[in-house]
């Protein structure tokens, strides 16, 4: 089984042993909706609720050093490549929609009819959009929000970005502390794709 492509990701792989993991988190819309807090439309609006569905809480370390050690970049492709235990898996489009069940191309409703040439939002219409009734927009806070949209903002700033560290960081870096971020999606990928994990802990 072939699972480097050669020397130098094997050498990466063994460097990251010593870098932290950012797993990411599971939204669970089923519990939000129990709760009252009805924002699952929302995410199936834009075809993200299957993406929170698809996603069991586990990951496997030693297959996610293994899938950023192997990544690589194309000049002649836009989607990236790896190697996880001898499963070449490459990162396109198409792979995301097959494994999640959402759209990331294509025309999704939200965006179809586009935006006019001369759409403009002020900040105090946006503010009015989001705010209680009867808030006082000149002092405004995230004590005025929706609890809806709070709870939305929330899961946009704390659960879809990488935990420590960002995208630039995920296969060059000279200081050694770069995190592996997106720890839970990619094991979910990585299983899939039908590798293997039997033998493989779960964090």
């Amino acid at each position: 089984m072939q699972k480097f492509w050669n020397v130098f990701e094997k050498r990466k792989f063994l460097d990251f042993k010593n870098r932290p993991f950012a797993h990411g988190r599971v939204i669970c819309l089923a519990q939000l909706e129990a709760s009252h807090c009805s924002v699952s439309h929302l995410f199936s609006f834009q075809g993200l609720d299957n993406l929170s569905l698809r996603c069991a809480n586990e990951a496997f370390e030693d297959l996610i050093r293994m899938f950023y050690a192997n990544m690589k970049f194309s000049k002649d492709s836009t989607d990236p490549k790896t190697l996880v235990l001898g499963t070449k898996i490459v990162l396109s489009k198409t792979l995301f929609e097959k494994v999640f069940n959402s759209r990331f191309s294509g025309n999704i409703p939200f965006f179809t009819s586009g935006w006019p040439e001369d759409f403009e939002v002020s900040l105090d219409e946006e503010k009015l959009f989001i705010a209680e009734d009867g808030t006082n927009l000149s002092d405004f806070g995230p004590a005025s929000i929706y609890f809806e949209n709070y709870i939305i903002t929330h899961i946009i700033s704390t659960t879809f970005p990488p935990r420590k560290g960002s995208l630039s960081t995920l296969c060059q870096d000279s200081s050694g502390n770069a995190t592996r971020p997106y720890g839970i999606l990619v094991s979910r990928i990585i299983k899939a794709m039908s590798v293997d994990v039997s033998e493989f802990p779960v964090k």
